[in-house]
């Protein structure tokens, strides 16, 4: 059976599955029997303390690795892992996408919940499919020309303003910008002519048909009421009701027009 050592303690090694989730580990180092799992497919190492990558030379059938939740500043050491398919960086302090130029069968990357400011590094990336950058700091969306076989990209978070030449991503079927920066309606309607799915966009029609929905509701039952209110007037004489009726309906015929208007224009409706 084959394991590893942690501070006096055994971690077995199941179905080429190494999982050191949650140990408290701050480094490698501490990390005793490593160097001889060279046949391991897949590693967790997510939440832990990890600051800096490194020991991960001889490892050629890795295909999964997690370090997501840990103290990494730098994409460092990965770079003798040929065959990983499946990396998980997220919610660590890294500030620049670097040090992945040899993984090219890489599919999924998971970089969300950095402090990332631009998309860079990835251009050898060639077999990227689904790319996760969630809650950084980026606000447009350049240097994934090259990747053709890009078809989810995960945005929302940050502060896109500029999304042109995504369209070009011949592809791309997903974009999720959700509660993003303002973006030119051009841009968008150009992605989505290309065929992407903005959910964003989605988000906030489906937001502003409820609200419209309901307004009209509330604006029919208004109505109803007091329709009944001059049946009853009528039925006791009260003519004057007419008038009343008439000055209650402007709200309804030009309130529900300008707020069609302004969902139009903010959510692009």
């Amino acid at each position: 059976m084959s394991f590893v050592n942690i501070r006096d303690k055994t971690y077995k090694v199941k179905k080429n599955l190494l999982n050191l989730r949650n140990k408290r580990i701050t480094s490698f180092d501490e990390i005793s029997g490593l160097n001889n799992l060279h046949f391991l497919t897949q590693i967790d190492l997510s939440n832990n303390n990890i600051t800096e990558i490194k020991g991960l030379d001889n490892f050629p059938n890795l295909v999964h690795l997690d370090l997501s939740n840990n103290a990494i500043t730098d994409i460092k050491g990965l770079q003798n892992l040929p065959n990983l398919i499946f990396l998980d960086l997220s919610g660590n302090n890294i500030t620049q996408i670097t040090g992945l130029e040899n993984l090219k069968r890489l599919r999924i990357l998971k970089l969300n919940k950095n402090v990332i400011r631009e998309i860079t590094g990835l251009d050898s990336l060639k077999d990227l499919m689904t790319l996760f950058l969630e809650q950084n700091q980026i606000n447009e969306i350049t240097g994934l020309e090259n990747i053709h076989k890009l078809n989810a990209i995960y945005l929302n978070g940050n502060y896109i303003s500029d999304i042109k030449g995504v369209e070009h991503l011949r592809n791309l079927k997903r974009l999720d910008i959700g509660k993003v920066g303002k973006i030119p309606r051009e841009q968008i309607k150009e992605v989505q002519k290309a065929g992407v799915f903005t959910k964003d966009q989605r988000y906030f029609e489906s937001r502003a048909l409820r609200i419209f929905i309901w307004l009209l509701i509330s604006a029919i039952i208004c109505d109803l009421i007091i329709s009944a209110i001059i049946v009853a007037g009528f039925q006791w004489g009260i003519q004057a009701f007419w008038p009343m009726f008439g000055t209650l309906l402007i709200p309804f015929f030009i309130g529900v027009p300008i707020f069609y208007c302004i969902a139009k224009e903010e959510y692009r409706w």
